[in-house]
């Protein structure tokens, strides 16, 4: 599988608020790491919780928007922007 391609399928699934379909693009033992938070999610079970928690929070106006992937094989790192609706980056 290219990781590349499930980056992408990843927010996809994200900015269609289908937490289930973004979640299966992960392994059981995956390290998610959200800069926002001072531990990586670790597991599968904590990324589902933390995803849908907030997918609530956000407005459905916001999407993720990619700005580059850096492909190490088996781990990606993602530069992203969030979007609400009007093409223009929110300063996050």
């Amino acid at each position: 599988v290219n990781c590349i391609c499930v980056v992408y399928y990843y927010y996809i699934a994200w900015n269609e608020r289908d937490m289930d379909r973004a979640v299966a693009c992960f392994t059981e033992d995956c390290e998610y790491e959200d800069t926002q938070y001072a531990k990586p999610f670790r597991g599968k079970d904590a990324l589902k919780e933390h995803l849908f928690r907030i997918s609530n929070l956000l407005p459905p106006s916001f999407v993720f928007v990619v700005d580059d992937v850096a492909d190490g094989g088996t781990r990606v790192g993602v530069k992203w922007h969030v979007e609400n609706g009007n093409g223009e980056a929110l300063p996050f």
